[in-house]
């Protein structure tokens, strides 16, 4: 190959960094939080690690950074990522790069008064939740049509949890969590619970 034709391919600032991301979003969707590594979106990226260690400080933040680039992506029509678990990561992720959605959650949460009794509890988390719940209902009956939840009546508890134990770290680490927590969640908490019901 010539070196104009070397040029031609070669890949620069927001081409390179789609590509990249890309790659991210496709390794944390197909292995995991687990199989989630600088190495691997490399090259999945066909790229090197020195490249993505150039934009980002290490696997969290180029996590974070791809499912900011799904979810501003999925935002912009009906979140339908093709699998449960992609949209519910989807929707974790949007919910934690958008703080001012849980600002009135973390307000609260340093106001006795405000946690007093239970019927303000309840009132706060479905201003919360609610859009999440509802959206989270949605995937739900996609994932049934794909076969990939089980039919029959939605278990509310379980729909709800992914988001109450994100609501839960918010509470005690007055911040969102990361992009790892949130692969984490959906990984060896969620899905596992799903897959169960299936069988």
């Amino acid at each position: 190959m010539d070196s104009e034709g070397a040029i031609k391919r070669r890949r620069r600032g927001d081409v390179l960094e789609d590509a990249i991301l890309d790659a991210a979003w496709d390794v944390l969707s197909e292995g995991g939080h687990g199989a989630f590594t600088l190495d691997a979106v490399a090259r999945r990226a066909h790229t090197s690690r020195t490249v993505l260690a150039r934009r980002w400080d290490d696997r969290a933040a180029l996590m974070k950074a791809a499912l900011w680039k799904r979810g501003r992506e999925e935002d912009e029509g009906a979140l339908d990522t093709g699998s449960l678990r992609n949209d519910v990561l989807v929707l974790l992720g949007n919910a934690s790069l958008r703080p001012d959605r849980y600002e009135a959650l973390l307000y609260a949460s340093a106001s006795g008064d405000a946690l007093a009794d239970g019927a303000e509890r309840a009132r706060l988390r479905e201003i919360f939740l609610s859009d999440s719940v509802t959206r989270m209902e949605d995937v739900w009956f996609r994932a049934v049509e794909r076969g990939e939840a089980p039919e029959g009546g939605i278990d509310p508890w379980l729909l709800a949890l992914p988001f109450d134990l994100f609501s839960a770290e918010v509470l005690m680490t007055r911040q969102a969590p990361g992009a790892l927590r949130l692969a984490w969640i959906v990984d060896e908490v969620f899905m596992p619970l799903v897959r169960a019901r299936m069988t």
